[in-house]
């Protein structure tokens, strides 16, 4: 048994979990720009909807909850509770 061979089963653990760390963050990256695009057009039905200043703000975050839900239920996408209310919090913000 060579040197080469005594490090090859450690190399390729080594090379395996960069491959997913890879995998992962492109995931990652793509449900990024995924978030990006739903905040987008959230706000833009929150300017098309009348009287969105009076509604209560549990209302606005029922609403804002439900319209993520349908998307990324239509898209197939898994986002977390932590995620989720990044989200949330960002559109209020953002909307007024």
């Amino acid at each position: 048994m060579g040197l080469a061979d005594r490090f090859k089963e450690q190399f390729n653990n080594r090379t395996n979990l960069l491959q997913q760390t890879n995998s992962e963050l492109a995931d990652e990256n793509k449900n990024g720009i995924l978030i990006d695009q739903l905040k987008s057009n959230a706000l833009n039905k929150i300017l098309k909807t009348p009287y969105w200043q009076e509604y209560p703000v549990c209302s606005k975050i029922n609403m804002i909850e439900k319209y993520l839900n349908a998307k990324i239920k239509q898209k197939s996408v898994q986002i977390s509770t932590s995620d989720k209310k990044e989200f949330i919090d960002g559109v209020l913000a953002a909307a007024g």
